[in-house]
This record gives structure tokens, C-alpha cells and sequence, in this order.
């Protein structure tokens, strides 16, 4: 009975409900602080509930050691109740979480466990190796089989990734082993220069990947390099590459009846163009040399190939030439001292596994999927990517109109 101002009594209606004890959720084999002894972490989740009410969906979270988050399982549905995480970094603090929903709605949380990794590799496993290439502007990965049982697995995962991200992208993988030969060495030339980075190296058996074995290394190289896939020309001289512009989709819009315009911004685009100039001599005191080298620049900026641009000091994109010409000029009026130019845009993110995969740069995606060396891509990939170049062109061609 309820009763109002005026000492009216009168019935409510009846609304009817049930009381659920709280459920047990929590993680199986991991408490607060545990030292974890591996890179990759396998998390068994736990959950009990008194009368009945069963889990519906979960995702677990990582957590660096400020406490943000660096990655997620995703929503995961049931009777799933295991989740891997692969890739983490040896004596580094992390946290834990896992929240779900049950089939009524009720919200679980373990809250954040903090855990801790320590883990020593025997010299026995440790079969990849990274060293600084600066002539070529590259990473040398060296991968020693002399102690892995070749039969026992399928291939050799190399992973890379900034230092203090979590994601890794697979960079290349080996799977085609010569008798007698135990040392393999392959070139990783998308790195930047003066960044952090982490390799990984695993054995992947039946599309399972085995423990991570991570190094670091940070490249450094001098000069302006300009990349193709199994080609490269690097200069020093004269570099000017600061006349860079941002773009993306955008219309100016003037409504009727109002003094000011509107811009509309719809589009996803979002990339660079400019353009570079250089002096490129290989020999000084042999001009006809330089004239040679110089051809073979221009036929190289001119083949049509997805190139990367690159120099000492950070600067790393995947370009296209999008000038219809090679500008040469003479410095100096001297008939042999010949700056180069030709205007680029940004075609794709040389941190994007696709990208790198698509244009020939590395040879394996992040789901696993992978070309033979020497094998040949999917044309369609590429020509999606030389669409967008054109597209880009079109578009900057218009808005010069």
C-alpha cells in the first residue's frame, strides 16, 4: 500500500523479481603479481553462479604498466572460456582483466591483476638474430636452424613491432629449408630510422605459433634513400624534401540565405604528396659515371613500382611518382653537378601488414597467409593500390583546375 499527500491509501502495482547471488569470476592459475615465465600467456577463466544463470559472452584486456590498455580479445562468445596472448616482452610489468554479461545482463569484472614476466631463453633456442644494415637502410635478421629439429615444425615466423606497442606484424617467414645450410639471412628494409624496434621470432606447427624469442634493435642510417623492393639509391647531397602537403576529401558548400560557407569533409582519405630534390653522384671525379648512374635512377623512379622514401631522420613512406616528369637542373651552371626532382604521394602505411604484403615487401600477412620466395602476388592487390594512386592524382589535378 502506498498513501499520497491527502492520506489516500490505494494498491501499487506488483512488479515482480529475483535476487541472483553474485557469480564467481575469476582467473584460473593466476593471482595478483604472478611472475609469468613465458612470453605467450594462456588465461582459463573461471565462473560459477549459485542459481543457474549462465555466462553469455566475455573479453579479456591487456594493460601496460600505467594501466592503459594496449589490447583486447574482442567479445567472445560461449562455451569459449580460453584466451592466448601472444608476444610479451620479458621483465615487464602488465595487467589483466577480464569483464563479461550473463544472459540477464548482469555485469562481471575481475578488476585488474597485475602480472609480471621474467623468462630466460636458452642459448640452444636462440636462432634469430638482428643487426643494423645502414648502407642498405635495413634491419639483417639472421635466422640460425643449427638447434631447431626442422621436422618437428612447419616454418619460421619473424614479427616486428615498435618498441612499447603491443600488436606485432608479421614481417617474414621462412619455410623452405636447404639440406645443409643453417644459416639464413633476409633483409627487412620498412624500418624507420632512429626507432625502437622488437623482433619476434617463432616455430609455427599446424598454424600454431610457438614462444616468442624477442630482441631489439634500433636502426640508423644516413641520407636520403629511395627503396624498391630488391633495389635501392641512397644520397647524401643536397636533399630538400620539406615541401610536403596533408590531404584529405573535402568540399566547400554555400547554402542560400547564409553568409558564410559550409565545408564538407566525408571522405577517409588522409595522406601525404610533395616533392624531393637531390644531387645524385656516385663518382665525382668520373662524370660519365655519374651520367650512367643517374639513367638508371630515372628508369628506376619512372618503373611504376610502389617505392619507399626514406632518411636519417624518421621519415618513412610508401610513395608513388605521380609527376609526369624528372625535373634536372645543373647546380651551379656546372654541365655535371645535376640535381634530380619528381613530385610523390602517400599510396599506403609502411606500418600496415597488408601494405607491405600487397606491394612485395614482405612475404606473409598477419592471417597467416604467405607467397613462396620468388613467388608472385595477387596482381589484384597491387592493382588496387595503383588505382588509388591514380585516384589521388586525378583528384590534386582537379582541385589545380
Amino acid at each position: 500500500m502506498v498513501e499520497d499527500v491527502s492520506n489516500n491509501t490505494f494498491s501499487s502495482n506488483t512488479l515482480q523479481f529475483r535476487c541472483f547471488t553474485t557469480p564467481l569470476w575469476e582467473f584460473i592459475d593466476i593471482i595478483n603479481n604472478q611472475v609469468i615465465n613465458s612470453s605467450n600467456l594462456v588465461i582459463n577463466m573461471r565462473y560459477q553462479q549459485a542459481e543457474g544463470e549462465r555466462l553469455n559472452n566475455f573479453s579479456v584486456s591487456l594493460h601496460n604498466e600505467n594501466m592503459g590498455q594496449i589490447w583486447t580479445s574482442g567479445i567472445i562468445g560461449m562455451p569459449l572460456r580460453t584466451v592466448q596472448i601472444n608476444g610479451l616482452s620479458n621483465n615487464t610489468i602488465y595487467y589483466i582483466r577480464a569483464r563479461g554479461t550473463t544472459v540477464n545482463g548482469m555485469l562481471i569484472d575481475t578488476l585488474l591483476i597485475g602480472i609480471r614476466t621474467s623468462y630466460i631463453i636458452p642459448d640452444d633456442d636462440k636462432y634469430l638474430y638482428v643487426t643494423n644494415s645502414p648502407n642498405n637502410a635495413s634491419v639483417k635478421m639472421t635466422i640460425d636452424t643449427t638447434n631447431i629439429n626442422l621436422s618437428d615444425i612447419d616454418g619460421i615466423l619473424v614479427k616486428r613491432r615498435i618498441k612499447g606497442d603491443f600488436n606485432w606484424i608479421n614481417i617474414y617467414y621462412l619455410n623452405k629449408f636447404i639440406t645443409g645450410l643453417n644459416i639464413y639471412e633476409r633483409f627487412d628494409n620498412t624500418v624507420r630510422s632512429k626507432t625502437n624496434y622488437e623482433y619476434g621470432g617463432c616455430v609455427t606447427k599446424d598454424g600454431i605459433e610457438g614462444t616468442l624469442y624477442i630482441v631489439e634493435i634500433t636502426p640508423c642510417f644516413n641520407g636520403l634513400f629511395i627503396m624498391g623492393k630488391d633495389t635501392f639509391f641512397n644520397t647524401c647531397m643536397n636533399v630538400d624534401i620539406n615541401n610536403q602537403q596533408q590531404n584529405k576529401d573535402s568540399g566547400v558548400f554555400k547554402p542560400l540565405g547564409r553568409r558564410t560557407p559550409v565545408v564538407i569533409s566525408n571522405g577517409t582519405s588522409n595522406f601525404k604528396s610533395g616533392n624531393i630534390s637531390f644531387l645524385y653522384m656516385t663518382d665525382i671525379d668520373n662524370p660519365e659515371k655519374s651520367w650512367e648512374d643517374r639513367e638508371k635512377l630515372n628508369n628506376f623512379i619512372f618503373d611504376g613500382s610502389i617505392k619507399l622514401l626514406k632518411n636519417s631522420t624518421g621519415l618513412a613512406k610508401m610513395i608513388s611518382v605521380s609527376s609526369s616528369q624528372i625535373n634536372e637542373q645543373p647546380i651551379g651552371g656546372h654541365p655535371d653537378i645535376i640535381s634530380t626532382a619528381f613530385e610523390w604521394v602517400e599510396v599506403g602505411d609502411i606500418n600496415n601488414a597488408d601494405d607491405l604484403f600487397n606491394t612485395g615487401f614482405i612475404n606473409i600477412r598477419n592471417d597467416g597467409s604467405f607467397f613462396e620466395e620468388g613467388g608472385v602476388i595477387d596482381n589484384t592487390d597491387i592493382l588496387n593500390l595503383v588505382n588509388v594512386t591514380l585516384l589521388r592524382i586525378i583528384d590534386d589535378n582537379i582541385n589545380n583546375i
